[in-house]
């Protein structure tokens, strides 16, 4: 997996899928859309550069943290529907 990072993180022009945020160095977490544990699917493709905080945000489960990872971020609806797709494919409930 390694060599396909700094090709997603080049191929998103160094921003969060999510957000849209310019992300500094160190700022961001390469993510599997889906767990490669569920697909075994390392491929670029399958890889997506986030936030650390919303990398976090989708794996989650403690409400409280949960909350203060929205209010840091103040995703708008398509954000948060992206947020919570990416939840749903981790196996994890919608928030």
């Amino acid at each position: 997996m390694k060599q396909f990072i700094p090709r997603r993180f080049i191929a998103q022009n160094g921003k969060c899928a999510v957000t849209g945020v310019k992300l500094g160095p160190d700022e961001w977490h390469c993510h599997h859309k889906i767990p490669c544990y569920l697909t075994k699917d390392d491929s670029n493709g399958s890889l997506m550069i986030s936030h650390k905080s919303i990398y976090l945000l989708i794996h989650l489960g403690d409400k409280e943290k949960i909350q203060m990872s929205l209010n840091m971020f103040k995703l708008n609806e398509k954000r948060f529907k992206e947020v919570n797709k990416f939840r749903k494919q981790c196996l994890n409930v919608a928030i």
